[in-house]
């Protein structure tokens, strides 16, 4: 049998290379169906057909490759950032100056509640871009899966189609580029009806790391849009969760607010057993918890909080998994001194979600698993 492996094709899907000799590695494609110019990789079509991601996975420098390559073009960069998990998708390192103009795309605005003004939390982003030293040409919020505000970005793209050509979406894995340029594709190059075979879709999942390698979309009037593969950052939590776990933290609703009165000091509030904030000292106040509904939120006395996580982490407080448990401990312990403000303050960690303060002094600590990043920042809504 000759080495089908030895042509150099791309999964429509992910894009990695195809290959038909190493069913373990990235891009196998069974030598049966490689005379299948539609066919996607073994890993695609497990993620499309059976929701099941495989062992092989994103790496940190497959985006560092992606992003060099684009430092070499003349590129529009949409950068996706989830909207719940901003600090991390701001903090990518990006090809910088006038040949890379950032539209700024805040995605899964359908998870925010529906009473929250979306023109204050464009306004919130850009200045929170700004903290990051981001200074995007154009902010806006969609939601790629249920198509929401897609025009707005093509009017935006088409602002910038007289001096760019090529944009490419980046941003951290699972933001959900892969599921907005899927969208894109059918508002800029709808299939028509005559057409037996649309357009293969790029694989998508609520996996981090399903893109593996840069694809390019050619789009009419000489538009192209790339997907690259996410980055990794090690300050968040989603990455390092299992399918099973990562279902539980990822939102599939719109996030219902959870109102906690701490009427007094030596109180804890858990978010499964991924995040534990407790109030040491400070005057009667609320916390207001933004995450999933399927993330269980306990609050217990202060005294007793070491022991209920002990005993019931992976039960009573999950994610994570218990036999999982030791890799997600709360090793880190960060004090938060809070002075009094005129304005309400979140307590931001990536992947899980945040804690609305309301603006009384108060004493905190934030334990989270070791290397997870904890912001204090402008309450988003």
């Amino acid at each position: 049998m000759s080495d089908v492996s030895a042509e150099v094709r791309l999964c429509p899907g992910c894009g990695a290379p195809l290959q038909s000799t190493d069913p373990h590695a990235r891009g196998y494609l069974p030598p049966e169906k490689w005379d299948d110019p539609r066919a996607l990789c073994m890993r695609c079509f497990r993620m499309l057909h059976y929701g099941d991601p495989t062992a092989v996975r994103l790496s940190s420098e497959d985006f560092a490759e992606a992003m060099a390559s684009l430092a070499k073009q003349k590129v529009v960069l949409l950068l996706v950032v989830d909207l719940l998990d901003v600090e991390a998708g701001l903090g990518i390192s990006l090809p910088r100056g006038p040949h890379h103009p950032v539209l700024l795309v805040g995605n899964k605005e359908d998870l925010l509640p529906r009473s929250v003004r979306r023109e204050r939390v464009v306004r919130w982003l850009e200045r929170r871009a700004r903290e990051f030293g981001l200074e995007p040409a154009e902010v806006l919020l969609l939601s790629a899966k249920r198509r929401r505000n897609l025009e707005a970005l093509v009017a935006a793209m088409e602002r910038f189609a007289g001096k760019f050509r090529t944009f490419a979406a980046v941003g951290v894995a699972n933001a959900g580029k892969s599921t907005l340029l899927n969208a894109l594709r059918e508002v800029l190059a709808p299939s028509a009806p005559e057409v037996d075979a649309p357009p293969i879709p790029l694989t998508v999942s609520p996996f981090p790391g399903t893109t593996l390698s840069v694809v390019r979309l050619d789009l009419p009037g000489d538009l192209v849009l790339y997907d690259t593969p996410g980055a990794l950052p090690a300050s968040t939590i989603a990455p390092r969760l299992l399918p099973e776990e990562l279902k539980i933290l990822v939102p599939q609703e719109e996030i219902r607010p959870r109102v906690y009165q701490l009427r007094d000091p030596g109180q804890t509030i858990f978010l499964g057993g991924l995040v534990r904030v407790d109030f040491v000292s400070g005057p009667p106040q609320p916390l207001v918890v933004y995450a999933s509904s399927r993330i269980r939120v306990h609050r217990t006395k202060l005294a007793r909080a070491d022991e209920l996580y002990a005993r019931h982490v992976g039960e009573l407080l999950f994610p994570p998994a218990r036999d999982r448990a030791e890799r997600f401990a709360l090793r880190e312990q960060i004090p938060l001194h809070l002075s009094a403000s005129p304005g309400k303050r979140d307590i931001a960690v990536g992947s899980v979600g945040w804690v609305v303060q309301h603006g009384q002094p108060g004493e905190f600590v934030v334990h989270v698993p070791e290397g997870v990043r904890v912001y204090v920042r402008e309450a988003m809504v």
